[in-house]
């Protein structure tokens, strides 16, 4: 399996498995569809072999309305989330697929609050950035050498805040550290969608037995397999689906979750 030339064509796979991933994960959360996908994305050649798809300027994805702990209305979050990927395309021998080799994810979550008046206001709640990179062997030696390959780092002021909608935040003068670097699962934008439906909507998870119908396009960019080659032969398929305890197997011994409801290496 060798690394292609990307050309239109690879443009056009991966904008019909990014739209279908988001549009139907804006179903299953009952979020709004109110936007185009070329409204709120750039998905352009970076150079000969990769592809950067990102959030425009300014735009983000919105989940929400959320139940803060599930089956608790007491409380409601909306989700923002922005971020970039760049992708490569690889040869199988039957088809072609895509890794990511690059990706940054911020992640800001908003809780619903009202005022004495009972108007409705946004409280700023919690905030996350997850990085993921490939450094070539030669920067090893480097800044790099420290630099955990899948981790997070806690930041409330992540997302632009001119990308959230009914959000006029008063000035936030508390400044967070960028430090730790917190060594994770795999993360990228899908990873973290995952995430928040196992905390928001785990009835959701359990029903399809992972994530829901159709969500995992053929085409949606997969890990690369050099951040687990070290890893034990059986944990190669070290997905964030599989950091969940109910992904296990059941007392016979059959998978708990569906085999092609994870997203491969």
């Amino acid at each position: 399996m060798s690394i292609a030339q990307v050309n239109g064509e690879d443009l056009d796979n991966l904008q019909t498995a990014f739209s279908t991933f988001i549009y139907q994960i804006l179903s299953e959360t009952e979020s709004p569809q109110r936007f185009s996908f070329s409204d709120k994305f750039n998905l352009e050649f970076e150079d000969n072999t990769h592809i950067i798809f990102e959030t425009g300027d300014s735009e983000c994805l919105f989940i929400g309305p959320l139940s803060y702990r599930p089956g608790d209305s007491s409380e409601s979050i909306e989700i923002y989330i922005q971020f970039g990927l760049t992708v490569r395309a690889k040869d199988l021998e039957d088809r072609r697929c895509y890794e990511v080799v690059k990706s940054a994810t911020e992640v800001v979550y908003l809780r619903i609050k009202e005022n004495e008046e009972g108007e409705e206001y946004r409280e700023r709640a919690q905030g996350l950035h997850f990085d993921f990179d490939i450094t070539p062997d030669h920067e090893l030696d480097g800044e790099y050498a420290n630099h955990p390959v899948f981790h997070a780092q806690y930041n409330p002021n992540c997302v632009d805040t001119s990308a959230i909608d009914r959000w006029d935040p008063e000035t936030h003068n508390t400044s967070y550290p960028d430090y730790p670097r917190i060594p994770c699962a795999p993360f990228d934008f899908v990873s973290v969608i995952y995430m928040i439906m196992n905390d928001h909507l785990p009835k959701e998870v359990r029903k399809n037995k992972g994530w829901p119908q159709n969500v995992l396009h053929e085409y949606l960019p997969r890990f690369p397999r050099e951040p687990f080659e070290l890893a034990p032969a059986d944990n190669l398929r070290m997905t964030p689906e599989w950091w969940y305890l109910f992904p296990s197997r059941n007392e016979d011994g059959s998978p708990r979750l569906r085999p092609d409801h994870h997203r491969p290496l």
